[in-house]
């Protein structure tokens, strides 16, 4: 991860797109797994709140992960897509048997995108938590 903007209480922070990087991750020698690079930015903002505490706000970007689901998803339904206009041109009767499975494939891919960002949601707030309690806990030794 790289700083994009670094402010006073303010830090954001986003996935280093050099080649070496890319290489370094698809390789993965060490055993990082580097997760926080399939986050497109974190945004790391600190307000003192007192002598001894500050208040700390993780924020995660999860807009590649949205746009690359919803793709995913939507491919899903071309087939369905293409095989239509050949009913069309052949035997329309068929299209009153496709516009019902193409309107409950969109409830689909609406679900299947809505369920599969729920479980990347879920790991970004595990990831962000794991960055909190390092915060935490540098601020702990000191």
């Amino acid at each position: 991860m790289r700083p994009i903007r670094r402010r006073a209480t303010e830090s954001v922070w986003e996935p280093n797109k050099g080649i070496a990087s890319s290489i370094e991750r698809a390789m993965d020698s060490e055993g990082r797994g580097y997760e926080l690079t399939q986050l497109k930015s974190v945004s790391v903002v600190a307000a003192p709140t007192g002598p001894d505490e500050s208040l700390v706000t993780l924020t995660a970007d999860l807009a590649e992960a949205r746009k690359e689901h919803l793709t995913n998803w939507s491919m899903c339904l071309l087939p369905l897509v293409i095989f239509s206009f050949q009913a069309y041109f052949s035997q329309p009767l068929w299209l009153l048997l496709l516009v019902p499975a193409m309107i409950g494939g969109l409830f689909g891919i609406a679900y299947g995108v809505e369920w599969s960002m729920r479980s990347k949601r879920r790991r970004a707030a595990l990831l962000l938590e794991g960055m909190f309690d390092q915060l935490e806990l540098g601020f702990r030794r000191k």
